[in-house]
């Protein structure tokens, strides 16, 4: 199996966000998450520096589902539909977070310049996203439990010690692994 069926076999047995404003269908889900395995397993084998690309692609999957759980409502920009708490960091009913990754303008200015759940704007911000996780992880490294801690924990902006960073590290350590598996055993056989 190849990363990028991998991911989305990953993303596609994790349960569809309780709160989605709007519900879709299996099929409709399935689209979406196939443009965001595309594009993850692009941007890991671009960003790779020093990470192996599943590594990359392990990462993005788990911050992913840590900053919006992979929610149609953030996909397609329509943050303030959503449930209070996840409205993509609102500043006077503005929301300042954009897609899966939850970046500010600031940070990943080439995604903001994008449509909303475009190929080119989910494109933009994966790099990103992939650039700022292993950027943190370098400047964090003698700060925290380890690289992917302080990876996760500078993403944030947050000190390199934030506890939250070793959480999503170990989720991302799961996934990895389930990638691994998927890329060198195939998909698990029924009832097995």
């Amino acid at each position: 199996m190849q990363l990028v069926e991998a991911v989305l076999f990953v993303l596609m047995t994790w349960p569809a966000f309780g709160s989605e404003p709007t519900p879709e269908t299996t099929g409709d889900r399935q689209i979406r998450l196939t443009q965001a395995a595309i594009v993850v397993t692009g941007a890991a084998h671009l960003r790779s520096r020093g990470w192996p690309p599943v590594k990359v692609a392990a990462s993005l999957l788990a911050l992913g589902r840590a900053e919006s759980n992979w929610a149609r409502y953030v996909w397609a920009g329509e943050c303030m539909t959503g449930p209070v708490g996840a409205q993509c960091d609102p500043h006077r009913g503005i929301p300042r977070a954009l897609g899966y990754w939850q970046q500010h303008r600031g940070a990943c200015r080439r995604a903001w310049e994008q449509p909303h759940g475009s190929d080119a704007q989910l494109f933009e911000s994966a790099k990103c996203a992939a650039s700022l996780l292993q950027g943190a992880s370098h400047r964090c490294r003698t700060q925290a439990l380890s690289p992917e801690a302080g990876a996760f924990a500078g993403y944030r902006g947050i000190d390199c010690g934030w506890s939250g960073g070793r959480k999503r590290a170990q989720s991302m350590y799961v996934v990895e692994s389930r990638l691994r598996g998927l890329m060198t055993h195939g998909l698990p056989s029924k009832g097995g």
